[in-house]
């Protein structure tokens, strides 16, 4: 991949780290609160995933069809493309989980497509 090509890559990626998810990630790395955990971290960032990426752009455009791939890989349980998804979309989000505890992150991901509340 040419270095041009990765420059473009991450211009459209979201670049931000919000701090509700910065809160959740440090609650649960320790676990101070006790029921707090990774897949919370998950689930919230799941349901605020697509307002992030949404630039005010009509539909049918570039961020919809991106946000349609997470949408296919989490109905397939595909944990992995989910992993993917998130690395290359919210790079710095994901960055904060640590390795062992993705599993939980995409726990929560999924728990919040099942229950309706992704945007």
């Amino acid at each position: 991949m040419s270095r041009d090509h990765k420059k473009t890559v991450n211009a459209v990626a979201f670049q931000g780290l919000p701090s509700f998810f910065q809160c959740l990630v440090y609650e649960a790395a320790t676990r101070r609160y006790g029921y707090s955990n990774y897949a919370v971290a998950g689930t919230e960032l799941a349901r605020h995933t697509f307002s992030y990426m949404d630039n005010g752009e009509k539909p049918g455009t570039e961020v919809e069809v991106r946000y349609e791939k997470l949408e296919q890989s989490i109905q397939r349980r595909n944990a992995l493309a989910v992993l993917k998804w998130y690395k290359r979309e919210f790079p710095r989000c994901l960055a904060l989980i640590p390795y062992r505890r993705r599993r939980k992150f995409v726990e929560g991901v999924f728990f919040a497509w099942e229950e309706g509340i992704m945007d």
